[in-house]
């Protein structure tokens, strides 16, 4: 059953990773996370293009006036506006984006964007200004379909950005809310609404999903600064949080809170908050996999008659790893496939502070790992291999040279580099050169798409150190997979970004290449 869950994963994945692209790269289009609302996209194009303050003098006027189907385009300025918006199929978007286009309440205890009427997009705007906890920036309040994309939510009291009374099939994506009371909030009966690719710092709470909210999935989010990262209140369930980062959050980076059953948390890194994952009042039936929680206090906190949850291929570092007065699975049966850390089978967590054997070297340990406080064991705990992986990357991609620095957890035999392509595609790495700070160096050349072309192989193996750092600069072909952050923790050490100059000599410093250090 696992599996069937995790391959209906990856297609929704899939699916909102198209779609996050084209808003990322900002594109305009109608919305629609149900498959039902492909159905009517042919009606909903628009059909006038009106212009802020050319032809209407306030974004008010201009949407007492659309009609279905209109775009309104806001030139650059401040807006000192509360914007109501009831006409369906309505477009209302920022000529030069968010930086340039700034939109404060007039009433400070109003929303600034109310938005009751299906398929309105609203991108491109820094939105600001709400003073009361009740009230938000962005708010959805029985509105269905809707694209909210590309906007800074900032400094209100309340709610960045917020969603109630059934408001459902909507998209967030590339949104930056910052400075809220809570930042983004799904609020009674809110299902199948996708929030992607937002940063969400500085709010009490980062992205709260509460009453009954189900079947939503949080994908792509960086989550940091909060009091709690993301929280999941009362009966919400069947969520799909996956690819998350949630970290330096004061309480908990991932909350399970309350009768909120069946969710899952897939492939996100949690780090350096007070709890990593904290799963509490009889929320059952969870599924936590592929998590790397590392730097927190707790790593995962299981309380107060939360039962029959599922926790394997983790990767745990933290000062207390796991605590669990219930009775939960910490371990899946053995199964061949790739683990958290490189080794060949699925089984249960990497544990940092696991003392038992390998002796078979099978990567699984002789002895259980002991959960602390109940009955609980994880008896197939993993074992680390050598191996430096910095695990799948994200669009966009483009060639180019990387320049930064790689530190090892703990001693890697090394004789090959594989870099991840994006799929479908022949991406591959051109060049590697690996030294440190006593002249010691290592290189590699791609010889074409001959036999194993993934990788690049050194001339002979090395060893990289734990906690040394060395410096790298890998040259990319077409299509590499690309970690989009200026430092990336991994299960295997540290990687970070100095310089990124890509095919058209542009420079950054926020892109790690997708690659694996291993040996054969």
């Amino acid at each position: 059953m696992i599996k069937t869950d995790e391959a209906k994963i990856l297609l929704k994945i899939a699916a909102v990773s198209v779609v996050v692209a084209m808003a990322v790269c900002g594109t305009v289009f109608s919305s629609g996370a149900d498959d039902s609302s492909t159905n009517n996209t042919a009606n909903r194009f628009s059909t006038k293009t009106v212009y802020v303050p050319d032809d209407y003098e306030t974004i008010q006027e201009a949407v007492d006036n659309a009609s279905s189907g209109d775009m309104i385009i806001v030139r650059d300025g401040v807006y000192n506006e509360n914007v109501d918006v009831n006409v369906a199929n309505l477009t209302i978007k920022s000529e030069n984006g968010s930086a340039n286009c700034i939109v404060n309440a007039t009433d400070p205890n109003d929303y600034v964007f109310n938005v009751t009427a299906d398929y309105v997009n609203i991108t491109g705007f820094t939105v600001k200004g709400v003073r009361i906890i009740d009230k938000a920036g962005i708010h959805l309040n029985g509105a269905d379909h809707c694209i909210i994309s590309n906007n800074e939510v900032l400094n209100n009291s309340g709610r960045g950005i917020d969603l109630v009374r059934s408001s459902n099939n909507n998209w967030l994506i590339n949104n930056s809310v910052l400075n809220n009371g809570i930042g983004i909030f799904l609020y009674f009966q809110i299902n199948n609404t996708i929030i992607s690719s937002n940063i969400v710092k500085n709010n009490d709470r980062g992205i709260h999903l509460s009453w009954y909210s189900d079947h939503n999935i949080l994908i792509n989010n960086h989550i940091m600064n909060n009091s709690y990262g993301i929280y999941l209140y009362y009966c919400s369930n069947n969520n799909t949080i996956v690819n998350n980062i949630a970290n330096f959050n004061s309480n908990s980076g991932i909350y399970v809170y309350l009768y909120s059953n069946s969710n899952y948390l897939n492939n996100n890194t949690i780090g350096d908050n007070k709890y990593g994952v904290y799963v509490y009042d009889h929320s059952n039936n969870n599924s936590l996999y592929n998590n790397i929680m590392a730097s927190n206090e707790y790593g995962i906190y299981l309380y107060y008659g939360s039962n029959s949850n599922t926790i394997y291929n983790n990767y745990l570092s933290n000062t207390h790893n796991a605590w669990d007065s219930g009775k939960n699975s910490w371990n899946i049966t053995q199964t061949a496939g790739t683990n958290i850390i490189g080794g060949s089978w699925l089984g249960g967590n990497y544990w940092s502070d696991y003392a038992g054997a390998d002796e078979d070297g099978d990567g699984l340990g002789d002895t259980p790992y002991d959960i602390r406080v109940g009955k609980n064991k994880d008896y197939l705990p993993l074992v680390k291999p050598s191996i430096f992986d910095t695990r799948f990357g994200t669009y966009p991609s483009i060639p180019g040279t990387h320049n930064g620095t790689i530190t090892p957890f703990y001693d890697l035999n090394v004789s090959k580099m594989y870099t991840y392509s994006c799929l479908g595609t022949g991406g591959h790495s051109e060049y590697v050169k690996l030294w440190n700070s006593t002249g010691w160096n290592v290189t590699a050349t791609w010889n074409g798409y001959v036999e194993d072309w993934h990788n690049l192989k050194f001339n002979e193996s090395f060893i990289l150190y734990k906690d040394e750092t060395y410096n790298y600069t890998i040259r990319t072909g077409s299509y590499p997979q690309i970690h989009h952050n200026r430092t990336l923790q991994t299960a295997n050490g540290w990687i970070n970004c100095t310089e990124f100059t890509d095919a058209n000599g542009r420079t950054y410093d926020n892109w790690i290449p997708a690659i694996m250090l291993w040996s054969d």
